[in-house]
């Protein structure tokens, strides 16, 4: 059941009005709220997207979570790591329908070190410096840090100096602890 939740948009919610939101408003009202403080705070009226694409570079991974229906182990028959002339192809594609942005993801790949990264990184970069690359997520950053004996912070400069424009927040590692140690206990 939701009431009617009424706000004064020009001021800054409180905690009590969030949750109140949460709580009571519908989705029509907090729709309707969110365009308005859009069209306060951007009054040209503009609405901009980004067409990217996901590129999957590998589907090998030994994390073993249990959502997941896109990991291979190394040794099964169709595990993969996408030669970089089949990643241009990809990008290609993308370009040619007006794309900006690759979402680069894959498994956690036991044995992809940080130089295989910053070259797929470089690569691409240096190809198309056109395209935003936005990428890897948390749990293969870290791993690729472990691998290669580097911090994470090591592994976000280099990365970021060939040409890694963010890392998504995605994925088991932003659940909470007790729902992640359920279906993915090897994430960190």
């Amino acid at each position: 059941m939701t009431k009617k939740v009424s706000l004064d948009l020009k001021k800054r919610l409180s905690k009590e009005d969030a949750l109140d939101l949460i709580k009571n408003a519908s989705l029509l009202d907090l729709a309707k709220m969110a365009s308005a403080k859009k069209d306060e705070l951007h009054k040209e009226k503009l609405t901009t997207f980004i067409v990217d694409r996901n590129i999957n570079y590998t589907n090998v991974c030994w994390v073993d979570c249990k959502f997941c229906a896109f990991f291979r182990h190394k040794k099964d028959n169709d595990s993969y790591v996408l030669k970089f002339d089949e990643i241009d192809e990809k990008i290609e594609e993308l370009l040619a329908i007006g794309g900006t942005q690759i979402l680069f993801q894959g498994g956690v790949h036991p044995n992809l070190k940080i130089d295989y990264y910053e070259e797929l990184v470089n690569h691409i970069h240096t190809k198309y410096p056109q395209i935003t690359i936005h990428g890897f997520s948390s749990i293969e950053i870290d791993f690729i840090a472990k691998v290669s004996k580097i911090s994470i912070l090591e592994v976000l400069k280099r990365l970021q100096a060939k040409g890694l424009s963010s890392i998504p927040g995605a994925g088991a590692e932003i659940l909470s602890d007790r729902v992640r140690d359920i279906i993915a206990p090897k994430k960190m």
